[in-house]
């Protein structure tokens, strides 16, 4: 497989992993927004249940309080450990999106690097081209004569 058709794939996969990973990006900021809801409505239901302990409450009110409170207390957890779910698969996403940069960085260092030496090769070549027409000119020889690299055996 040539170079610039592995880096165009590198590039396709690098888009991808971006892709996914901004996704899993909105879907963990809404797990917090509804992780941080249930928790404060757990709260407001703590906080009222205290105002209304202080006011009085029968044993069947108390029961009806701790019911809510546990439900809420549960959901916000639930909530809780699903965002922490969500955000270690943002971690590794974001871990797979900063692999695959690197590979393709190494693959642009590598196409550059390749370039540059074949840039330098045809300088060499053009170099000794020129070094062979300038030998010519001190020996004499036609100006027009371009060496093809062949060698008749005449």
């Amino acid at each position: 497989m040539n170079l610039s058709r592995l880096l165009a794939y590198r590039r396709q996969i690098e888009d991808a992993l971006r892709i996914e990973l901004a996704a899993a990006a909105r879907v963990l900021q809404e797990s917090a927004e509804q992780a941080a809801s249930h928790e404060a409505e757990a709260k407001a239901k703590q906080r009222r249940y205290a105002e209304a302990a202080l006011a009085g409450l029968t044993v069947e009110e108390t029961s009806y309080w701790y019911e809510d409170i546990d439900h809420a207390s549960v959901k916000a957890r639930r909530s809780a450990d699903a965002h922490a779910v969500l955000h270690r698969e943002w971690l590794d996403k974001q871990s797979m999106v900063v692999g695959a940069m690197q590979e393709r960085k190494k693959l642009d260092i590598l196409i550059a690097r390749r370039r540059e030496a074949r840039q330098q090769e045809e300088l060499h070549a053009d170099q000794r081209l020129m070094d062979e027409q300038a030998a010519r000119r001190r020996r004499g020889e036609a100006r027009w004569e371009v060496p093809t690299g062949r060698h008749s055996h005449e």
